[in-house]
């Protein structure tokens, strides 16, 4: 159960999906024609055959043996029954279908809960309406496997945006602040931040404090990397307090770095905020009061609890989740009024998102589009923020929909983590790829481990 919170917030860096034959191909499948004769007519296959959606959804990265294993299907008036079939063509499990729970005025959507079914391997369904879902797996570690498959996808990812690394760093930095002391964490997290510091850090003038909007090369400073960014620069101040904070007893040293360097990003900035994103801004100086209690901080807090909502801009990412959680577990400077302001707002979003994801046949919110990745990933990180708080039942099923939803169990049975699930066409892959934030989709996955 563990595995599957943590991927959740983790699940986040590619994408993809697709279909394929369930049947064993060592199996003879005999076409039977009627009559023995055929009406005469040469066949025509000038025209392109669309490819099917299965109306079988299933997680395409496989489930757990012991972890709960649900499928959804799609119809009008369906048959109850439904089978499952083994990797060689046995029947492994029979079951009934029964009205799903994800959205009460739902029409045409049943849920198909195989729990029991807990043997290893690789199966398919069978409904007599529907026909054969794409093939899955039962098997150990399911999860745990996405989540070095998605950490070694960040490593190898060097062409990035200054935001994206920002954004990706700060999404597993939490990650570790909420979930880190009690389940741990593997040493290539540990690389990953390092090195995503590392990089960062080559992206600052030394000389002015600003921030390049875009990575500059491995070989250090240059002029002509990218402009400056008032942006850019207050989203590095703000991961720079947040790894000093997270990560400081493990490297005081490079803790050391990243508040100086963090420091001399918002100075370069402090005359600009007004054109800097509420978000971004609220991000830096939240970061950076929690870590060094100056009173500055604190006063550009407040002028951000401030600021009417009409007035407010925001990023493509949104950092404002990493300001709130670095405010509510500051040291210094933390008014017990604002405090409560700034999780009673939490928990309206959270109980909002809730709301309008039991409206869904896919427990998805309804305010989001089917593949609004970014968004969808975004909603997740205050679940688990919130549900890290109060531990609320309907918000941990809530994240786990949502990680099933991602990895294939959607209208359009796409699998949307690169490298797992039945590969569809490279248009797919492309338009879902440039959406998915991987570090997004591992803070979703230690949420619901």
């Amino acid at each position: 159960m563990k595995h599957s919170v943590r991927l959740s917030i983790l699940i986040s860096v590619c994408l993809l999906a697709g279909c394929a034959s369930p049947f064993n191909d060592s199996l003879d499948y005999t076409r039977i024609e009627e009559g023995g004769e055929t009406l005469g007519l040469e066949p025509d296959f000038s025209y392109p055959i669309p490819e099917q959606t299965p109306d079988i959804l299933i997680n395409q990265a496989g489930y757990e043996p012991e972890e709960e294993k649900t499928a959804i299907f799609q119809g009008q008036e369906l048959e109850e029954e439904y089978l499952i079939y083994d990797g060689q063509g046995e029947i492994a499990y029979q079951g009934t279908l029964e009205t799903t729970p994800f959205g009460a005025e739902a029409s045409g959507i049943y849920l198909a809960d195989f729990t029991d079914l807990q043997q290893e391997g690789e199966y398919y369904f069978y409904h007599s309406t529907l026909g054969y879902s794409d093939p899955f797996h039962i098997k150990e570690e399911i999860r745990l496997s996405l989540e070095q498959d998605i950490l070694h996808k960040l490593q190898n990812t060097k062409e990035k945006k200054t935001a994206q690394l920002c954004y990706e760093t700060a999404c597993i930095l939490l990650s570790l602040e909420l979930y880190g002391e009690k389940q741990g964490y593997p040493e290539e997290v540990d690389t990953l931040l390092r090195e995503n510091i590392e990089s960062l850090l080559l992206a600052q003038d030394p000389e002015t404090g600003g921030v390049f909007e875009i990575l500059p090369p491995a070989d250090g400073f240059s002029e002509e990397a990218s402009p400056i960014s008032l942006v850019a620069t207050a989203e590095f101040a703000g991961v720079m307090g947040m790894y000093a904070n997270d990560m400081g007893a493990a490297d005081r040293q490079l803790a050391a770095r990243c508040v100086n360097a963090g420091e001399a990003a918002y100075r370069s900035i402090q005359d600009s905020l007004d054109n800097v994103s509420y978000d971004a801004g609220y991000f830096a100086a939240a970061q950076l009061l929690r870590q060094t209690g100056r009173s500055k901080y604190s006063q550009a807090v407040i002028r951000y609890f401030g600021m009417k909502e009409e007035i407010k801009s925001y990023t493509e990412y949104d950092f404002s989740i990493f300001a709130d959680v670095a405010y509510l577990n500051s040291l210094y400077g933390v008014n017990l009024e604002r405090s409560d302001y700034v999780m009673q707002r939490l928990r309206e979003k959270a109980e909002q998102i809730a709301a309008s994801s039991k409206q869904s046949s896919y427990y998805i919110s309804d305010l989001r589009e089917s593949y609004d990745i970014t968004g969808i990933l975004q909603d997740m990180l205050t679940m688990s923020v919130v549900n890290y708080v109060i531990s609320n039942h309907e918000y941990r099923s809530i994240l786990e929909a949502h990680y099933h939803y991602l990895l294939g169990r959607n209208p359009e049975a796409l699998c949307l983590l690169e490298g797992k699930g039945i590969r569809r066409s490279p248009e797919e892959e492309e338009q879902i790829g440039n959406n998915i934030r991987g570090g997004m989709f591992y803070l979703l996955l230690q949420s619901i481990k």
